[in-house]
């Protein structure tokens, strides 16, 4: 049976002070997760999570979760099609975990790399117009 369950940021704290067994997976980005993630949160990006899923047993209980929820739903559907029974995913994810008082860790914000490309070239290209003005 798959059962993919929702669950809000108070049953999480409920299940990470009953047990220090959950085992919680940030789907996010590294970028994004040093920013601002659950404390006892790990991080393994989306595009990454069926090769780590594959050393788990399909019934371990994983708790997913995003910024909002709506990747950790999509990781979720990736993992049933997997074969995971247990899943469950944090409603609003770390923007309503982080409302609701749990414990969040925050790191320094960086800019993703897509963003550090597009300001380096178009950098360059503005340096090149200026150049060829003189």
């Amino acid at each position: 049976m798959t059962a993919t369950n929702d669950i809000s940021p108070a049953e999480l704290r409920q299940a990470l002070t009953a047990s220090s067994k959950v085992q919680l997976i940030d789907v996010r980005d590294f970028d994004e997760f040093e920013a601002l993630h659950v404390e006892g949160a790990t991080c393994i990006p989306a595009p990454r999570l069926i090769k780590h899923a594959s050393q788990w047993e399909t019934d371990t209980p994983v708790t997913l979760i995003c910024y909002k929820g709506v990747r950790a739903a999509e990781a979720a559907t990736e993992l049933e099609r997997a074969g995971f029974t247990h899943l469950s995913v944090v409603k609003g994810g770390t923007k309503a975990c982080e409302s609701e008082g749990l414990p969040v860790v925050r790191g320094r914000t960086r800019l993703p790399i897509m963003r550090q490309v597009q300001l380096t070239v178009g950098s360059m290209i503005l340096c090149g117009l200026v150049g060829s003005l003189f």
